[in-house]
């Protein structure tokens, strides 16, 4: 891993805080995790709970990837927008969508919050996800909102040095998410139209909604600021699924990609086995 061009972010913590990707190795302590990561060569990490953590465990965390000369790759900004785990949404539960004055207000609040996280970890990213859509709202109207309402929050953004990257996300598992495809998650960029706000390019989700995978990063190439992988269907390491990730990889390198590639999957074995044949298919996909 060491010295591949591509800089692989895995994951500590996927739908969960304790579910990192090597948590059977490394302990549930995401300082050891790091530690360990770092051991088996990667660079960078990813953690989608981050906002969540104890400020003490974020500024151990911290110290321990300045120390190992790592990088943040990318967090969850809004959180309390929609989590990972928490779909189907609730009735009350705030979207990018919304014309609402007062939800503007609090998506600009989390993104401060979001910039005091980035600052402790001098980290460049984090993940926007849309919330959910209003059935009795046009789309239209939602994303001329989602837009609006990224400009603000991405003027603070751009302030505290962060990037926001919004993720589109398949609405097969997130059901009544509002952005799910990369053409509306690029139209909304490209229509924001600042530095802070880029693109998230998650070829699983990508697979499991529209396909096209190659056609669909092509397109929407001027955009993306951040990739993550994970095999479709299953969402486990490459090779479990039908995604053929060894052209994937190169199609960026081709590019000279020269951000981050998040390993934000699961594994199909368990215990320390799983953990080892995830490492297993990095090294054969990445080569």
């Amino acid at each position: 891993m060491t010295t591949h061009p591509l800089t692989f972010a895995p994951h500590l913590g996927l739908n969960a805080p304790d579910d990192g990707l090597f948590v059977e190795h490394a302990g549930p302590d995401p300082v050891a995790q790091i530690r360990f990561a770092h051991e088996r060569g990667f660079r960078a990490v990813e953690d989608n709970f981050l906002k969540a953590r104890p400020i003490e465990t974020q500024l151990a965390m911290a110290a321990e990837i300045e120390r190992l000369d790592m990088r943040l790759a990318t967090f969850v900004a809004t959180f309390e927008t929609a989590t990972p785990v928490g779909v189907p949404y609730a009735p009350d539960a705030l979207s990018i969508a919304s014309g609402e004055p007062s939800d503007r207000q609090a998506l600009v609040k989390i993104v401060e919050e979001a910039v005091e996280v980035a600052k402790r970890f001098n980290a460049t990213y984090c993940t926007v996800l849309s919330g959910p859509f209003d059935l009795a709202v046009p789309r239209e109207y939602q994303t001329a909102n989602a837009i609006e309402n990224l400009k603000w929050c991405a003027e603070i953004a751009e302030k505290g040095g962060l990037v926001l990257g919004l993720e589109p996300i398949n609405a097969r598992e997130w059901t009544g998410t509002f952005v799910t495809t990369v053409p509306h998650g690029y139209l909304i960029t490209k229509s924001v139209d600042s530095p802070a706000c880029r693109l998230i390019f998650d070829a699983y989700h990508v697979q499991i909604e529209t396909g096209s995978v190659l056609e669909n990063l092509d397109r929407a190439w001027d955009q993306v600021g951040y990739v993550q992988i994970a095999d479709a269907p299953g969402r486990n390491e490459p090779g479990t699924g039908e995604m053929n990730y060894r052209t994937f990889l190169a199609e960026l390198r081709a590019r000279g990609f020269d951000s981050f590639v998040g390993v934000e999957h699961g594994k199909s074995l368990p215990g320390k086995e799983g953990e080892l044949a995830v490492l297993e298919a990095l090294e054969a996909v990445a080569a």
